[in-house]
């Protein structure tokens, strides 16, 4: 397995970024209280970026920055030989994933801007 990942920043805190990851999921209702400046959740397979089924694991990070400002990193196991056997590679579900953030951000009501960070060398699992 390996790992790829991609991160964004936005202008919320670190409560009310988890709770838009929520919403924007469909788990609303399963609203958590967060506490301190940083979260983490495993995200179910039928959440993960589409095209991305294969993926043994992702995992959403949120990271305070400030008050108003939180680092959103979303992580993704997946088996490379799978992805090659259907024609893609790291770089694609790389992709996927940063798209995935960008409708993330854009239904938290942030403005679109490019990733903080996106790893492209993969990570062995």
């Amino acid at each position: 397995m390996e790992t790829a990942e991609s991160t964004i920043e936005i202008p919320l805190s670190v409560e009310d970024a988890h709770g838009a990851w929520l919403a924007f999921t469909g788990q609303a209702t399963a609203r958590s209280a967060v506490t301190g400046e940083r979260t983490q959740e495993a995200v179910p397979a039928e959440q993960l970026p589409g095209g991305a089924a294969d993926g043994d694991k992702g995992t959403i990070y949120f990271n305070g920055l400030g008050p108003d400002r939180t680092r959103v990193t979303m992580q993704l196991r997946y088996n490379p030989r799978a992805l090659a056997d259907v024609g893609r590679d790291h770089a694609w579900i790389t992709r996927r994933i940063e798209m995935y953030l960008e409708r993330y951000r854009a239904a938290s009501g942030s403005p679109q801007s490019a990733p903080a960070h996106a790893a492209s060398a993969a990570h062995p699992g």
